[in-house]
């Protein structure tokens, strides 16, 4: 099922889908699916395999559970923001949990997907290298 509604300009926000031509972006769009999470329920849990990339429609708390159990708050996620596709992409497991706020929505792609989605849109896979080196920068 495709997004009904039309969230190109959020993508073209997006770190992930910047300077991508509005035809692309569409393309993007239409092979997205829009999930709905709950206040305080969760996109997922750390340690569970990453089956989804997400980009923000509305915010979600993103945290990581320490080894002592503890809840440390790692980043807030506004609009357009997005997160999981590192995860995605290399068969890995979450290293965050993402909690929504508010009543959260979020355009959602599955691996496959965003895997194909990179092969005809190289600029995809390049701009998520400027993201991670951003997060590398930033610790």
């Amino acid at each position: 099922m495709m997004a009904t509604v039309d969230h190109t300009q959020l993508l073209a926000q997006c770190p992930t889908f910047r300077e991508m031509h509005m035809a692309g972006l569409q393309v993007v769009l239409q092979a997205a699916h829009q999930r709905g999470v709950e206040r305080n329920a969760f996109f997922f849990h750390q340690g569970e395999p990453a089956t989804t990339f997400y980009v923000l429609v509305q915010g979600a708390k993103l945290t990581q559970v320490t080894s002592e159990g503890n809840q440390m708050l790692m980043r807030y996620a506004g609009p357009g923001e997005c997160f999981g596709g590192i995860a995605v992409l290399s068969s890995a497991v979450y290293t965050l949990s993402a909690q929504a706020v508010d009543d959260c929505l979020a355009l959602a792609w599955d691996g496959e997907t965003l895997a194909g989605l990179i092969e005809r849109y190289p600029r995809i896979a390049l701009n998520m290298i400027k993201v991670i080196a951003g997060h590398y920068r930033r610790l």
